[in-house]
């Protein structure tokens, strides 16, 4: 469950990195991206693992595509055993 200090805000690096992301894969694989399975928006279709965040989502012909970039360096990350746990909320669309 996603709590208000999980969250991205929309002036924080990670939020920067996420919207960046979204332009990213737009640009790549075309306006018509859209969110994977059950996601309502693509904010949701991030996580953090291992010192990167990974956004997938699926392309305008409906396969699904993953791209990563480094966590940025003034942003903590909480760990959770074996696996980073940040989950975005960016709605940035």
């Amino acid at each position: 469950m996603m709590n208000d200090n999980m969250m991205a805000r929309p002036t924080s690096p990670l939020f920067a990195t996420a919207k960046h992301m979204i332009i990213k894969a737009k640009i790549k694989h075309g306006l018509d991206i859209a969110p994977c399975v059950y996601k309502k928006n693509l904010g949701e279709c991030f996580n953090v693992f291992k010192g990167k965040i990974h956004f997938w989502f699926n392309d305008s012909e409906g396969s699904t595509r993953m791209i990563s970039a480094p966590v940025p360096s003034d942003v903590t990350v909480y760990t959770s055993g074996d696996h980073d746990v940040h989950p975005l909320d960016v709605h940035c669309e």
